[in-house]
């Protein structure tokens, strides 16, 4: 093949691949919506876009929390009430944000101290057991 047929090929190619590119944030925001759950996107003090994820007594498994992460930032995720487990705390390792609220779940406390360790230090982490 000529210098010239792949310059043509990738002038084809190019733009065709960045139209196909994948919007992963507008994936995940539908497939929570799917579930009812409520994402909605805030403006911090700054101006910066933060998302507030509301998926308080729904069927949310651990997952689903994988599409949560893909939102990021996100100022407060509320999984009260949902069937999520420690085995779904992976999800929410290393996120940045300031509540994370998993009252009547199955989190244990040590489930929710091991997450507390990846997070951010005045990270609020809710666990009630009821």
């Amino acid at each position: 093949i000529s210098v010239a047929c792949i310059a043509v090929l990738l002038a084809i190619a190019v733009p065709v691949y960045n139209s196909l590119t994948f919007d992963h944030v507008g994936f995940a925001k539908k497939q929570l919506e799917l579930k009812n759950g409520r994402v909605v996107e805030l403006r911090d003090n700054s101006g910066t876009s933060v998302a507030f994820v509301d998926l308080a007594d729904l069927n949310i498994s651990n997952d689903d929390l994988g599409y949560v992460k893909t939102l990021k930032p996100i100022c407060e995720i509320d999984l009260s009430g949902t069937s999520v487990n420690d085995d779904g705390l992976i999800y929410l390792a290393g996120l940045s944000v300031a509540k994370i609220d998993l009252s009547r779940t199955q989190v244990s406390v040590s489930g929710v101290n091991e997450l507390k360790s990846t997070l951010p230090h005045d990270t609020v982490v809710i666990l009630d057991s009821e």
